[in-house]
């Protein structure tokens, strides 16, 4: 997994790892997934001045996490799908270094392979750059094509 983000001024985040995942749930319009890993992460940022950390020598801080994921999805209709995602990482050697994430996703079937996609994203990290919010919100829109 790669991502980037300004609002953390996150230069780039390089996160990958083996795991396994079983089905808890599945049924025709309704599953549970649950998923356990353990990741290796490098974390580039702007600055390597931090609100739980002080100033650290090098804004790149290097993390093994062990991420536990829960996927949940409910089919309401034949056209209309709410889904949970949420994930916690926790550093194995630091404990105040964690974070979570939770999107609640409603898809809306337009035609067979395409729906609309309207999410609420909930992040937390516990150690980010300081003067940054540890908590950040965001509503996404768009399309989604799936490949039957």
């Amino acid at each position: 997994l790669y991502e980037s983000s300004e609002r953390r001024q996150l230069e780039h985040r390089l996160i990958g790892g083996p795991g396994l995942g079983i089905s808890i749930l599945n049924k025709p319009t309704y599953s549970i997934r649950l998923m356990n890993a353990v990741v290796y992460d490098i974390n580039r940022y702007r600055s390597s001045s931090f609100n739980l950390l002080g100033t650290h020598p090098d804004p790149t801080l290097y993390r093994w996490r062990y991420t536990t994921r829960l996927i949940t999805r409910k089919e309401i209709t034949e056209h209309l799908t709410v889904g949970i995602d949420g994930w916690h990482q926790q550093t194995i050697d630091e404990l105040r270094d964690y974070r979570f994430r939770v999107d609640v996703n409603l898809d809306m079937k337009l035609i067979t392979s395409l729906s609309f996609r309207t999410a609420l994203n909930l992040f937390y990290e516990s150690i980010v750059v300081s003067g940054r919010e540890e908590m950040d919100a965001l509503m996404s829109f768009g399309f989604t094509w799936i490949r039957n």
